[in-house]
């Protein structure tokens, strides 16, 4: 039997400010946390932005009733987010055999809008 409670509906929002700082150090801080070798490569972006349609598409599948959200790395070793649903007991909503198997045909999303280079123009708060 699972230890795992899924994160209270509402508690996850925060104040404005709190994020404007968090953001501002993780901004301050992104090349520091890497070796030296990697710094200023755009291995770390300051954010991901995606397409709603396909955020539906995730939280709409049987059974979510959350998102998770992995990091992976592409062969240029970019970091990038990787979305899936999860369920009541945090189980993954993946595809666990071949397509149309019936087994968890989870969606799984990424490859999103990385900022740098493409980033929201006016300045957010959250990236100023």
């Amino acid at each position: 039997m699972s230890n795992y409670t899924l994160p209270s509906a509402g508690s996850h929002a925060i104040p404005l400010e709190v994020a404007e700082v968090m953001t501002a150090r993780y901004r301050a801080n992104l090349d520091t946390i890497l070796a030296t070798e990697y710094q200023n490569s755009g291995i770390l972006c300051y954010s991901e932005t995606f397409n709603l349609t396909d955020i539906n598409a995730l939280i709409q599948q049987t059974g979510a009733a959350g998102v998770r959200v992995y990091y992976g790395m592409r062969e240029d070793l970019s970091v990038h987010a990787i979305l899936v649903a999860v369920d009541q007991d945090g189980k993954d909503i993946v595809r666990m055999g071949p397509p149309g198997n019936g087994e968890d045909d989870g969606e799984i999303v990424e490859d999103a809008q990385r900022c740098p280079p493409t980033c929201t123009m006016p300045t957010s708060p959250l990236n100023s």
